[in-house]
């Protein structure tokens, strides 16, 4: 029996680093102890998540942490397997960087060191919701996401659009929250349990507790009380998750917070929600639609959702494309880019294959630094202009050269263009959909691409080409420049290593997913046998 401590580790400690800030802060008042704090406690957490990738990819089942030695379906439990830890080394990645970027770009700022409280709070959220195995717990985890990303939107209170944005965030969010909370009641109601790996392994067996394992934790939660009946109780709940985290990936038509949100967020913040924070909806679409009903009774249900979200899909890359052509704010426009590329990721996934998943990992890896490159690239530029509109940034680039070769590389690689990580993205999903003759998602695919490109190339020509009629005074500070350099860096190494990158980390993420046995196996192996030792058996 072996427990692996280092998952519940990294949310937890990112949780106790928050909680302490404020306290530290009260003794010792020097924001660069605090920008330092918030860079040392991202970096731990960096090392976690990257431990966490490589046991999990190294394990042939899924990695299991009992919280106080309580076995599931008693206790809360964490369960990771490969596609969980490839969503959190992504997000451990983009905060450490955060967290150094952030220390230049709000030396400005006052009340700071709530800043980086709500950040690392931010981060306990995010990877709560990767790495938790009880439906339950992924409610409380997306609350503390939530919160940390309501504070953060509205960080600069003083500006009243951004307050605006935030609440409407949190009042979205929250209803969104709700919806899932009452499907947790009737999930319960049908299935006696919160454990994902007990409710898929009643929805295996019908509803029936077999002999697989002696003694079967699945015992403990009983037969599900609703009967003949439980199916229908699958599909509230299911309809109720899937409206929840369709939300929380901002797509279409539940995309209408997204906009406001990114617009008034300070840079580093809209680098994180866009690609860090909006992950946690795929990822949990991707754990209940393929992994937790990956079984047969489950079909017409898992159907049904498939055929929605490859529509939902569809209509956000279309209407995300469409509305980034006539934005003026750049992050505004960098929102609906966000709401285009979530789209295509939706299409991906909506497809029910293997190759469909690959194809939508590889876009969540691609999306995830290309837009954090291109957020902070601009939020670098912002911070002498003074604002992200195109016509107060025109001619920065030509000052910033560094910064403005960084930003067109973020935008082509969004765009598509070859050789770039966006490119492989398309190209992966263009082959998903040939593969089961679904042309209109190639069409989609290709009048989408078109569109946006004219959006990032409208960009590119007022930072980069456009002169300003104005005297600029502006500089790269290196410690603007690292985290630049760093996620450029990245993006660089996905291009060079593409091969390593789809074999060796997409595709067993992607195969993972599909291990609905496995996944139940590994959790109630341990629990079988902390049973055994708890009733005295050997």
């Amino acid at each position: 029996m072996i427990i692996y401590p280092e998952i519940g580790l990294g949310p937890a400690l990112a949780a106790a680093l928050a909680f302490a800030l404020p306290l530290i802060a009260l003794v010792i008042k020097n924001r660069r102890l605090w920008a330092a704090y918030t860079v040392v406690g991202t970096f731990a957490l960096l090392i976690v998540t990257t431990r966490v990738l490589i046991l999990s990819y190294q394990s042939s089942s899924p990695l299991v942490y009992t919280f106080g030695g309580w076995p599931a379906p008693l206790g809360i439990i964490y369960v990771v397997d490969k596609v969980g830890a490839f969503f959190g080394f992504i997000a451990g990645i983009l905060f450490f960087v955060i967290a150094i970027f952030s220390h230049k770009y709000l030396e400005k700022d006052d009340g700071v060191e709530w800043y980086y409280t709500l950040l690392l709070g931010l981060e306990a959220g995010v990877l709560g919701c990767f790495y938790t195995g009880d439906a339950f717990n992924l409610f409380v985890m997306l609350e503390v996401l939530s919160v940390a990303a309501y504070g953060l939107v509205a960080f600069r209170k003083r500006l009243g659009m951004a307050v605006e944005g935030a609440l409407k965030y949190a009042i979205i969010s929250a209803m969104a929250t709700t919806v899932y909370f009452v499907g947790l009641m009737v999930l319960y109601a049908s299935f006696g349990t919160l454990n994902m790996a007990d409710a898929s392994y009643k929805i295996m067996t019908q509803g029936k507790i077999l002999s697989d394992f002696t003694p079967n934790p699945a015992i403990i939660t009983g037969t599900p009380p609703a009967g003949s009946s439980w199916p229908l109780g699958l599909a509230i709940f299911g309809a109720l998750m899937f409206y929840t985290f369709t939300l929380e990936a901002a797509l279409v038509p539940n995309h209408f917070w997204l906009p406001d949100a990114y617009s008034y967020a300070p840079a580093p913040i809209a680098a994180l929600l866009s690609g860090a924070t909006e992950n946690v909806g795929l990822y949990v679409l991707i754990r209940f639609i393929y992994t937790i009903m990956g079984s047969t009774p489950a079909e017409p249900i898992r159907h049904v959702m498939l055929v929605v979200l490859m529509a939902m899909g569809m209509a956000s890359a279309l209407l995300g494309s469409l509305m980034m052509v006539p934005q003026r704010n750049v992050q505004r426009l960098l929102g609906y880019s966000t709401i285009t590329n979530m789209g295509y990721a939706a299409m991906a996934i909506g497809l029910g294959t293997e190759l469909g998943l690959r194809a939508a990992l590889f876009f969540v890896i691609a999306h995830a630094f290309s837009k954090a490159l291109a957020f902070i690239s601009v939020g670098a530029m912002k911070r002498y202009a003074g604002s992200v509109n195109l016509d107060e940034l025109e001619g920065y680039g030509k000052y910033m050269k560094f910064t403005s070769v960084s930003l067109g590389v973020a935008l082509l690689s969004l765009a598509g263009i070859p050789p770039l990580p966006g490119f492989v993205a398309k190209l992966l999903l263009y082959f998903a959909a040939l593969e089961v003759g679904a042309w209109y998602i190639v069409a989609v695919l290709i009048l989408a691409t078109a569109i946006s490109l004219m959006g990032y190339l409208k960009v590119l020509y007022h930072t980069a080409l456009k002169a300003s009629e104005k005297t600029l005074k502006v500089e790269e500070p290196l410690s603007l420049i690292i985290p630049i350099a760093m996620l450029l860096g990245v993006i660089i190494a996905i291009t060079v290593l593409v091969y390593q990158v789809y074999y060796g980390l997409v595709t067993p993420a992607a195969a993972s997913s599909f291990n609905t046995e496995g996944y139940i196996e590994s959790v109630f192996s341990i629990s079988s046998q902390m049973l055994k030792l708890v009733g005295g058996g050997g």
